[in-house]
């Protein structure tokens, strides 16, 4: 494994060592860039979830992530809900590093609940790795927005990004690292308080804690450590009070002038949550994923995981099929749309035998439709988001 320490000192030495360790350095990096590059082309998670972010600003998000949303969370305490997906995405983190507690409690998980989990985390995870950093920020107040079941505000709000459960205010940071971080204070009505969620992106552990070093290329992402703070303006003409992240009043040097610096902020803020995507900058979220539930030997979740990705493999391939056919209009086309569609239809046999299968400490139910009935509605839905083919904001 090289970390960004030990890439640095290899670039060192590839740069001013003796011909033979230069040598060595330079293959141990071109073969970090090359696996790298392969993760970028990899598919990234289970089920491929298509990001369309125009609609946030109607509060209009994809029916199936509107449905995890509701099953996994109620109540307006945002604050819970970003913790809540710091907790699942630790608890897949820590299972790929062995971590007993982590695997029972997957293991345990029912496979519902278990499902709706991993997808909501899929979101997160094809908007931090599959998009340019440039669109990333702009992702994240999509993600924060559909999480907090409300819309992106964008250019109607200059002091927020999007509502939250309560209909107050957040906004949505998105940096490498702690600097260059501003806010204008036009945007701000007098008493109106916004709640910061500031994402710093990190490749690697070593960066952990340290908010003025991270990454910037998706590909080398591995975690987001989340700052949150609050701020409120108080007084004319730019009179601002400002908030820890347990919505406490602090006095923070934060020097206010044409724009309100945030970094004083995030460099004297406790770390909120951390999200973690990879357990190594050069995996792929699905295999750090199998890699956690292979380890515990988990049979049912590791048969349902299967499961679902061949099934929404199928349904890609339907897709591209129905869409070929489209264009060319051929008897043979139109087979091969329909021989496609028939073994997406057994895949999803295959798919709902799996689900049906209990977990070992969840008995079997009589009525196991009505049970899964939340999660046959989103797979329908998804269905009919692949078979649709929008490319409106296709990732």
């Amino acid at each position: 494994l090289i970390d960004t320490n030990m890439e640095a000192h290899l670039i060192a030495i590839s740069i001013g060592g003796k011909p033979d360790a230069a040598a060595k350095a330079k293959l141990a990096l071109n073969a970090l860039q090359k696996a790298l590059e392969d993760k970028t082309k990899a598919r990234q998670t289970i089920t491929q979830p298509q990001i369309r972010s125009a609609g946030g600003a109607y509060g209009q998000f994809p029916s199936e992530l509107n449905t995890i949303v509701n099953k996994l969370f109620s109540g307006d305490d945002f604050a819970a809900r970003v913790k809540e997906v710091s907790k699942i995405s630790n608890r897949f983190y820590n299972a790929a590093n062995g971590d007993e507690p982590a695997i029972a409690e997957i293991k345990s998980l029912s496979n519902d609940k278990f499902l709706a989990e991993l997808m909501l985390l899929e979101y997160f995870v094809e908007m931090a790795s599959s998009f340019t950093s440039e669109a990333g920020g702009d992702l994240f107040e999509w993600f924060l927005a559909a999480l907090a079941g409300k819309k992106v505000l964008g250019a109607s709000k200059k002091g927020a990004d999007f509502e939250l459960p309560d209909s107050s205010l957040g906004s949505a940071k998105y940096f490498a690292k702690a600097e260059n971080m501003t806010q204008s204070p036009k945007g701000f009505k007098l008493n109106e308080k916004v709640t910061y969620y500031a994402a710093l992106k990190k490749q690697g552990e070593e960066q952990a804690g340290d908010k003025m070093r991270g990454a910037s290329i998706p590909a080398r992402l591995q975690s987001f450590q989340i700052y949150k703070f609050g701020v409120e303006k108080t007084g004319e003409p730019n009179e601002f009070t400002f908030y820890d992240e347990e919505d406490k009043i602090i006095n923070a040097d934060v020097p206010v002038g044409g724009s309100i610096n945030l970094v004083p902020m995030i460099k004297g803020a406790n770390l909120f949550a951390t999200i973690r995507i990879v357990d190594t900058k050069t995996k792929t979220f699905r295999e750090m994923l199998a890699t956690g539930i292979t380890s515990q030997n988990n049979a049912v979740k590791r048969n349902l995981l299967d499961a679902v990705e061949s099934f929404f493999k199928s349904l890609e391939e339907s897709n591209v099929k129905a869409k070929e056919y489209a264009v060319d209009g051929s008897q043979v086309k139109a087979d091969a749309t329909m021989k496609s569609l028939d073994n997406s239809k057994a895949k999803f046999t295959g798919f709902q035998t799996a689900m049906n299968t209990p977990t070992p400490t969840t008995p079997v139910q009589e009525n196991k439709q009505k049970k899964f009935q939340a999660l046959d509605k989103m797979i329908e839905e998804l269905m009919l988001e692949h078979l649709q083919g929008d490319t409106d904001d296709n990732n």
